[in-house]
């Protein structure tokens, strides 16, 4: 095992922070929780924590308690050592990183995400077909940057929409088949993995997260679509449950989406024969490092219920820094430094590799202007936050 690490300070603080809800629904609170204020880069290395099916969360936080005390060994006693532009490496990926793929690379980015919008790319009808809301060049430049693209379907058009008029309905199923076989065919060979819409578990329709009007026995339906018109043009692609937020049941004392979904998935007496209709799942994590750790354990311990072996991967994180002056945040209800960020890159990948994500995404590589946080590990201009060099 390696670890190679670039030292570019000589302290290492500490502060608490009580991180709350907000409407977007991006964050949850943990009194007391501890970030390190940690500006050093880490090639991650396979195998840096591999845990077994089975470990406890005990052993799980060990593991992670492992690399930060390692981290910290560095910290304290190693030399600088200048630290080269990292290979792909496609267990960790940003999101959006086709916006400066340059960038992208320097980083180490391994795979990136796209969303591919059905209103954009078919909104008159069935015979209509326009190029995707992604062009072609953002992707072909991507995979020659050796990065995997992983692509959302989501979006309905409203002639498909049932009447709804609505991105968020239920759409026609056929109509929703059809377009899921085609856009398989168009990116066949360059698009592996599908994930089938984003966050149904933002269940208050009234807030601008929320992207299904639909049940779960809907979506039930629009995975089975999906499913079967995707592996029929190609049975290796991949199909994931769409990501999901986890907060949003939890902090409402709710079932959690994962297990009201998985009881109707293993309910339907053809799903085994389909693989239960999906070959991984994801989930979305912002703010708390220490979440991560619950999040993945609960839901490898929904998916033992039915014993199903599914990967499970974290398909968003970050700590959206509130102190950055070239792009102010006009209200900033949980406040955090671009130094935080930082710490939260690395304790968020190591904590998913040490929880057993097989893979991890930070959300995002580039601001846009008029983002309501500053995402990026990029600002909009694209100068490098802190958090971009603790990313590589």
């Amino acid at each position: 095992m390696r670890v190679y690490v670039k030292l570019t300070a000589m302290k290492a603080l500490h502060k608490r922070a009580s991180f709350e809800k907000t409407d977007e629904g991006r964050r949850t609170k943990d009194e007391g929780l501890v970030i390190g204020h940690w500006s050093l880069v880490i090639r991650r290395t396979p195998r840096l924590f591999a845990i077994r099916r089975g470990h406890s969360p005990f052993t799980i936080r060990h593991a992670a308690l492992r690399f930060i005390l390692l981290a910290t060994i560095f910290f304290i006693a190693g030399s600088p050592v200048q630290a080269q532009d990292p290979p792909p490496d496609h267990r960790f990926g940003i999101a959006n990183a086709y916006v400066n793929a340059g960038e992208a690379s320097a980083a180490g980015a391994g795979y990136t995400r796209i969303f591919l919008r059905w209103d954009l790319i078919q909104p008159a009808g069935r015979d209509d077909w326009k190029p995707a809301n992604v062009p072609d060049p953002f992707i072909e430049a991507e995979l020659a940057a050796g990065r995997e693209v992983v692509a959302v379907l989501i979006g309905t058009p409203n002639w498909a929409s049932q009447g709804v008029n609505d991105s968020r309905a239920v759409p026609d199923m056929e109509a929703w088949g059809n377009f899921s076989k085609r856009v398989a065919q168009q990116y066949q060979g360059r698009i592996t993995h599908w994930i089938i819409w984003n966050e149904p578990d933002v269940w208050d329709t009234a807030n601008p997260a929320n992207t299904w009007l639909g049940t779960e026995e809907d979506y039930l339906q629009l995975l089975k679509s999906a499913y079967s018109n995707i592996k029929t043009v190609d049975p290796t692609m991949q199909i994931h449950l769409a990501g999901l937020t986890y907060h949003w049941d939890a902090d409402h004392g709710r079932e959690q989406y994962l297990s009201r979904l998985l009881k109707l998935i293993t309910a339907d007496p053809e799903a085994p024969r389909y693989g239960y209709y999906f070959d991984a799942l994801g989930y979305h994590v912002y703010n708390d490092p220490a979440q991560i750790l619950k999040v993945l354990t609960e839901a490898r311990a929904a998916l033992d219920v039915y014993r199903l072996d599914k990967p499970i991967w974290l398909n968003e994180t970050n700590a959206p820094p509130t102190n950055d002056s070239l792009e102010p945040v006009a209200e900033a209800p949980i406040p955090i430094t671009q130094q935080e960020q930082a710490a939260f890159v690395i304790q968020a990948f190591a904590l998913s590799i040490a929880g057993g994500a097989q893979r991890a995404e930070f959300y995002k590589l580039r601001n846009a202007e008029g983002d309501p946080l500053p995402f990026g590990l990029l600002r909009h201009d694209d100068s490098r936050r802190p958090a971009f060099d603790a990313y590589r």
